[in-house]
């Protein structure tokens, strides 16, 4: 459970290498947020970035994303958004959104995610009993469950991990 962390504990070379990402979190108006609270995650991909949704909920605010890796920083400083890293993301917010005007900004949250250069899943053994596992790319926390039961089973049965990094 290193995270953008494990460089520093394992011997990985540059392969897991911490990325800073921001995300922004809306209040929105009331009528757009019952909408939003009511629908799925989205993740959307036109050109070259991806940008991921998450409905308010729970007294949260409209989580926005971007899918833009920056592959660079240290998760041990410098967790405050800057004016330069926020503004594209809320350019492309006020491309797609109607009444984007009208949103207001809650927060802005740094967050650092492990990536690959190819966002690949790492799963590998490290000396005699240890294992490294990453599911890069800042998808990972849907996903530590089924990969730790899968890790679990390939250890268990001696498979091949490489079969696991693959998914």
């Amino acid at each position: 459970a290193a995270g953008a962390w494990v460089g520093r504990l394992l011997p990985l070379g540059k392969r897991l290498i911490p990325s800073r990402q921001i995300v922004i979190y809306f209040n929105l108006p009331e009528a757009e947020r019952a909408t939003w609270a009511r629908g799925p995650m989205i993740i959307e991909k036109t050109g070259d970035v991806g940008l991921y949704f998450v409905p308010p909920m729970e007294g949260r605010g409209f989580k926005v994303g971007d899918h833009e890796f920056s592959r660079s920083g240290d998760p041990d400083c410098g967790r405050e958004a800057r004016e330069d890293e926020v503004r594209p993301l809320l350019e492309r917010c006020r491309g797609l959104f109607k009444g984007f005007d009208a949103w207001r900004t809650d927060r802005l949250k740094v967050c650092f995610y492990t990536v690959t250069e190819d966002e690949r899943f790492v799963v590998e053994k490290q000396g005699a009993k240890g294992w490294v596992m990453s599911p890069c790319s800042g998808h990972g926390f849907k996903f530590g469950a089924l990969m730790g039961l899968e890790l679990a089973r390939t250890i268990a049965t001696g498979r091949d991990p490489s079969a696991h990094a693959r998914w």
